[in-house]
């Protein structure tokens, strides 16, 4: 099988690049204390710097003075396919004493690269870099047209990302977008992103008191953490939630084929999230597979209940707020979805008679890929080339970029390949990207372009 293998030295100069980027601070939360718009900026320019280097076309976009979009695009001929190419080099904030070692220095350790960004989605940038440097140092040109847009605001929500979609809409028009932010199902195993969720996040109030009170003493008044306890309650059976499954978008016979035939096993999917109690606590419908589950079954997570401080003292609390986080499927709408949910939620009986606020956080909408797309087949087939196996797989998580881009331009072919793994802990403490998955995912890079 002919197939491309970048070289020991090319691969140094991978793990170089990644180093110089991930000592960059670049979180995109404002409101973490290591936010910094300077460090964005200066990641903005570290990458633009790049692609100069590689004789791109290349330029910073933005709107409404946020941290830039770099944009970048060699055309060689008009008459051969565009591709283009989508990361992100914002990062998540960080718990510096919960880490090994410092998360802005990248450490190896057992062909694992240490460092916030390693894996998402900085390694994705760097794959990028090295497939174009392959073609440049090998005196060939691009076999395709490439475009390449780099976000620095995907963890802090891709909030501007419709507004650059429109504004920008003729530059990023393309055959195919390969977003380098998706996972893999194992290290050896190449994976293409099925579906993700879409989300709606709602903040729930409930005020009881003017201030604490004297549990002892104020024995006699509403507890806020109990009325809230109570609405909680209601949300943990989606079965009982009218209109909850509206919309949620059929699976072929195909497509639930190759999910089950796909699918990790309940025990390793209870393993991989470091479940205590293991797969027998899992909520999942049991006669279907996990893949099947993240493409059939609404979720509604807590993501916060708070009622005072941790451990706090001999007090009753004045109020008591929750984090709601629904788990949207493809085919639903976020805003039907926010409604059915907002109706269950007031038709609760809010105890003490005390009134309940619900606001509503954010909507984002959910994806579905085209198996069948003619690029998505050729991404596989140079999968297969350096891969083990090749997989398609759902995701629980949410990529709001996708849909944009979906609703934005007609056609498009929507592949979701990436370098993460499940021992990579993404967003988690000691997040780490796999050295040959890295190389890997490259050369699968530079062999799709080839035989396209």
């Amino acid at each position: 099988m002919d197939k491309t293998a970048i070289t020991d030295e090319q691969f140094n100069k991978v793990i170089e690049d990644l180093k110089k980027l991930v000592k960059i601070k670049s979180l995109s939360n404002i409101k973490n204390e290591d936010y910094n718009f300077d460090s964005l900026i200066q990641c903005a320019d570290f990458i633009k710097d790049e692609f100069d280097k590689l004789d791109f076309e290349t330029k910073l976009i933005t709107i409404d003075d946020i941290q830039p979009f770099v944009f970048s695009k060699k055309i060689i001929d008009e008459n051969k396919p565009t591709i283009l190419l989508y990361a992100h080099y914002d990062v998540q904030p960080v718990e510096k004493d919960r880490w090994d070692s410092d998360p802005f220095e990248l450490v190896e350790k057992n062909n694992r690269l240490y460092a916030r960004g390693a894996s998402d989605d900085k390694a994705g940038i760097v794959a990028i870099f090295s497939a174009i440097r392959y073609f440049k140092e090998a005196n060939k040109k691009l076999p395709v047209n490439l475009k390449v847009l780099i976000e620095g605001e995907e963890e802090y929500g891709s909030n501007h990302i419709e507004d650059i979609l429109k504004k920008y809409k003729s530059d990023l028009q393309a055959d195919a977008l390969i977003v380098l932010d998706g996972a893999n199902v194992a290290t050896d195993i190449g994976t293409l992103g099925f579906s993700n969720r879409g989300n709606v996040n709602l903040k729930l109030t409930i005020n009881a008191l003017e201030n604490p009170v004297h549990s002892g003493l104020g024995c006699l008044c509403p507890d806020a953490a109990q009325a809230m306890a109570n609405i909680i309650s209601s949300l943990n059976d989606t079965s009982k939630i009218e209109g909850i499954n509206e919309g949620i978008k059929k699976l072929s016979d195909e497509e639930k084929k190759l999910l089950k035939e796909n699918s990790i096993s309940f025990k390793d999917y209870a393993n991989e999230m470091k479940v205590i109690d293991g797969k027998e606590s899992l909520r999942i419908d049991k006669n279907k597979s996990v893949f099947e589950n993240f493409c059939e079954t609404p979720i509604i997570n807590i993501l916060n209940l708070n009622a005072g401080k941790k451990e706090g003292g001999n007090s009753l609390q004045e109020e008591a707020t929750a984090a709601i986080n629904i788990r949207i499927l493809p085919g639903q709408d976020p805003k039907k979805i926010l409604k059915i949910i907002t109706n269950h939620i007031e038709k609760q009986k809010v105890l003490y008679n005390l009134k309940l606020k619900i606001e509503v956080e954010s909507l984002n909408d959910p994806f579905s890929a085209n198996i069948n797309g003619k690029y998505t087949k050729k991404y596989i087939e140079a999968m297969q080339k350096h891969f083990k196996k090749t997989s398609i797989m759902p995701s629980g998580g949410t990529l709001p970029l996708l849909k944009q881009f979906q609703d934005t331009f007609e056609n498009l072919d929507i592949l979701v390949p990436g370098v993460e793994d499940p021992d990579t802990l993404a967003h988690g403490h000691n997040e780490s990207q796999d050295k040959e998955l890295l190389r890997n995912t490259i050369n699968t890079l530079i062999d799709f372009m080839k035989i396209i």
